[in-house]
């Protein structure tokens, strides 16, 4: 019913007696909205509007990383990747924080700084903390050399991405597809 949800926030938008304080809850619903709909641009607008709202670091750092990937869905990397950085400077729990580095590769992957990005992701690698998440490792490492058109070593890298994928059928199966 996303017509009569849509009435419904446009009346409040215009309504003088909603708190303020309610002002970035509304906008947080209206991306909400939009973003099932697939209309992302209204989304991303509403998305910053509630974001510069609404308190709490926890909330603001989770919408900032939807907006991350809003902006990487309709190809505005460089302002995708500037919100994955904000994500990870504002010291989300571990796997959000892992998941915005990996994020940050994937945007960034065929650019002038892939071996810059090689360089984090091997580092990650290397971090015992991470072993659960090797199998998205390897595969960020394989999209870059793919990138790079280094077939072979892509290759090799979704291969690990599969090996290591134990509990992650997903990452599996994106693997080998790809």
């Amino acid at each position: 019913r996303y017509t009569e949800a849509a009435e419904l926030v446009s009346s409040l938008e215009g309504d003088d007696k909603l708190p303020e304080e309610l002002g970035g809850e509304l906008a947080i619903v209206a991306a909400d909205l939009y973003l099932k709909q697939a209309r992302y641009e209204e989304a991303i607008q509403y998305l910053n509007i509630g974001i510069k709202k609404i308190k709490g670091n926890k909330r603001k750092t989770r919408y900032t990383f939807v907006l991350a990937q809003l902006y990487r869905e309709i190809g505005q990397n460089e302002k995708s990747l500037a919100d994955f950085q904000q994500v990870i400077r504002r010291r989300p729990n571990y796997e959000m924080q892992f998941n915005a580095r990996i994020m940050s590769a994937q945007v960034l992957s065929g650019s002038e700084n892939s071996a810059m990005l090689r360089k984090e992701l091997n580092k990650m690698r290397r971090n015992k903390r991470n072993q659960p998440y090797l199998d998205q490792i390897y595969y960020a490492l394989g999209n870059i050399f793919f990138s790079e058109g280094k077939v072979n070593q892509a290759i090799d890298q979704y291969r690990l991405s599969v090996t290591n994928a134990v509990r992650n059928t997903h990452q599996r199966a994106l693997s080998s597809i790809t």
